[in-house]
């Protein structure tokens, strides 16, 4: 989870990661089943480490230029057996590209010439592991 705030902290205790933030109340929550999106800032919440990231370093992902203005690129170990997809949402968690695949190559590119500047969410997801992860882009 991430979080701008005027104020707040993070800690670990026991095994636990917590993080809180002082401000605005809550204004709308969105969820999807499997995604909770907040408006204004997070609900109390346990963040407890899953098997269920897919580890981005180990297939060498990389997404560049970040910030972007014009295209964002994808590059990753094409040597690597998977099945790589991803995704763009929004801060509000509008779908700003439909889930695709990558460039088998290992290389992809594409296109934000057309989204409001601000910060989105590139998720990846493999099909074969059933793993996701998220990078955080930022539109100038």
């Amino acid at each position: 989870m991430q979080v701008i705030g005027s104020t707040g902290g993070h800690g670990i205790q026991a095994g636990y990661d917590f993080t809180w933030t002082v401000g605005e109340p809550v204004v709308a929550t969105v969820n999807n089943f499997t995604r909770v999106l907040t408006q204004g800032f997070h609900q109390p919440d346990v963040c407890v480490p899953t098997t269920h990231t897919l580890d981005l370093e180990s297939i060498g992902l990389e997404v560049f230029p970040n910030p972007t203005s014009d295209a964002l690129h994808i590059r990753y170990d094409a040597s690597v057996p998977s099945a790589l997809n991803f995704m763009v949402v929004d801060m509000l968690g509008n779908v700003v590209s439909v889930p695709q695949q990558l460039a088998p190559s290992g290389a992809s590119e594409l296109n934000t010439s057309d989204w409001a500047p601000g910060v989105y969410f590139l998720q990846f997801f493999d099909k074969q592991s059933n793993r996701s992860s998220t990078v955080k882009v930022v539109r100038i």
